[in-house]
């Protein structure tokens, strides 16, 4: 059974993407895509290590109460699961995903998989621009590569790059908890495992 990733994006089940972009067209959503205003003087190689620790180190980003996260290396790629409380909103569900981060292209992208370890068809697509810097967050459609409507609330998206600028600038001088060879490349990270209480 395919996991029903409607309650991540907080809107209904339909699978009517014109319908679904319809009805939040006026909310918050990142709708078609969400880029950041410029990022100061943040040197973008700071900027790009520190985006990829969201692919190991996703409580960094966002607050993660209750939840536990698996990661491990898998030739090229991350493989993560994220398994979210039984008593949350998310009501339990267990996101598995790969996560590729490439250098040249400074992007990073998030595949959802499905039951059989299959890879879904659409992506989460987290880029840094330059000149001047910017962060860009948008879903597209792997084999069209065509932007897709995405109803994750904005706000996120504005956190976690308010995030990413800390952990750029604090890149020298991680803060407690995170040890400095957690800003490696994903791709030659041991794998980890690790909840959240608070």
């Amino acid at each position: 059974m395919p996991i029903d990733y409607s309650k991540w994006d907080a809107v209904d089940t339909s699978d009517d993407e014109d319908e679904t972009a319809a009805k939040v067209a006026n909310s918050d959503a990142v709708g078609m895509g969400y880029t950041s205003e410029p990022l100061g003087e943040q040197s973008e190689a700071d900027l790009f290590k520190a985006m990829t620790l969201k692919a190991t180190r996703p409580e960094l980003f966002q607050r993660l109460p209750g939840v536990k996260i698996r990661t491990e290396p898998r030739g090229g790629r991350v493989f993560r699961e994220t398994k979210f409380p039984d008593d949350g909103p998310l009501d339990g569900i267990v996101a598995r995903e790969h996560i590729y981060v490439d250098d040249a292209a400074r992007e990073i992208r998030i595949v959802r998989l499905d039951d059989d370890d299959a890879e879904g068809d659409e992506e989460e697509v987290n880029r840094l621009l330059a000149d001047p810097a910017r962060i860009e967050y948008f879903y597209r459609d792997r084999r069209t590569r065509e932007r897709v409507f995405w109803a994750s609330p904005r706000r996120m998206a504005v956190a976690m790059i308010a995030n990413t600028l800390e952990l750029a600038a604090m890149e020298r001088e991680p803060p407690p908890g995170v040890d400095p060879s957690d800003f490696a490349r994903p791709s030659g990270a041991a794998g980890t495992s690790y909840a959240f209480d608070d």
